[in-house]
């Protein structure tokens, strides 16, 4: 299968992986500008220790929902979060955003942010706790996912989370 992007032609194997950003050892994603006819963006198992792009980009990658898996590739996946030095930041006239919010548990953040920047960055629903372990069972994911919905209306109520507690209990 054959698609054209604007004078690019790119040919997709459909019983291949897509060719995509995954899976390599980048760790640094600068002065890259994405199109805002951008639809698939993949950077499962990347390590980005330095991003920085501009509004523009952000702007497209944010328009993206997250990939449903499917061979339709539209949307994002990613799988660890990322990060972005304040500092570098600011030096080309930039600030730290959030990519991606509401849609993944994955941030972007700075590797060592102030105090100011933690609390702007939870008030945000921005950082969020990473409950991937080997060990954990699936209803502590379950009960966290439900207390951590960036809607107050969506999360349970302390009475709620006591009787969700309970049912669950031995």
């Amino acid at each position: 299968m054959r698609k054209r992007y604007g004078s690019k032609l790119l040919a997709i194997e459909p019983t291949r992986p897509p060719q995509n950003l995954g899976n390599n050892p980048i760790k640094s994603f600068s002065n890259v500008q994405l199109s805002k006819a951008l639809k698939f963006f993949y950077c499962e198992a990347v390590n980005f220790t330095d991003i920085t792009i501009d509004t523009n980009t952000a702007g497209a990658l944010n328009s993206l929902n997250v990939w449903d898996r499917t061979n339709n590739l539209v949307g994002f996946a990613i799988s660890n979060s990322m990060f972005s030095n304040t500092t570098n930041c600011a030096k080309n006239g930039g600030e730290i955003k959030q990519l991606f919010k509401g849609k993944t548990n994955y941030t972007l953040h700075d590797p060592s942010p102030n105090a100011h920047q933690v609390l702007s960055q939870v008030r945000e629903g921005g950082v969020l706790p990473s409950l991937d372990g080997e060990n954990v069972p699936a209803w502590v994911k379950d009960v966290a996912a439900q207390c951590l919905q960036l809607n107050e209306y969506d999360r349970p109520s302390a009475i709620e989370l006591s009787f969700i507690l309970k049912s669950l209990g031995p």
